[in-house]
């Protein structure tokens, strides 16, 4: 065990890892944990008010769109105040990750739809049962799991 086998959020939850001992097996799982991670880290790291939520659905909907390794790295480079750089910095590379870990083509669709997937499930847990959340941030994963509901309907 090494310091890079740890992963730390916003408010300091603490992630162990280890993808240098993964299995083929485990690489669904690990997936996923990418997946639950990116979920748990946006809500967590994202700064809300009443007047700061319009730009974060904004930039909801561009994670959302985001397809390719190539659209993650554009949304990462845009001007951005520094909380919301926070969080979309964990967010790209926790999708980063999620692909290279994958036994599918980064850039495969099929690969998009499932991350999605399992993304709306864990925004929707998020949203109900997130007790952690303000009122505000309760929107916004509501918020969040309609568009991804709604892009998920549209490419499904």
């Amino acid at each position: 065990m090494n310091p890079r086998n740890l992963l730390i959020d916003g408010i300091g939850n603490i992630y162990l890892i280890d993808f240098s001992e993964m299995k083929d097996e485990e690489k669904g799982t690990r997936f996923l944990d990418m997946v639950r991670l990116e979920a748990e880290t946006k809500f967590k790291l994202a700064v809300l008010d009443s007047q700061s939520l319009d730009a974060f659905i904004a930039m909801e909907q561009l994670l959302i769109e985001a397809r390719t390794l190539e659209d993650i790295n554009r949304i990462r480079s845009l001007p951005l105040e520094a909380e919301a750089r926070k969080m979309i910095a964990a967010v790209c590379a926790l999708r980063q990750v999620a692909r290279q870990i994958s036994t599918e083509p980064a850039d495969d669709p099929a690969l998009d739809y499932e991350y999605k997937l399992g993304l709306l499930a864990q925004t929707l847990r998020i949203s109900l049962f997130g007790n952690y959340l303000t009122e505000v941030e309760q929107e916004y994963a509501v918020v969040s799991s309609a568009l991804l509901t709604d892009w998920l309907i549209q490419h499904g």
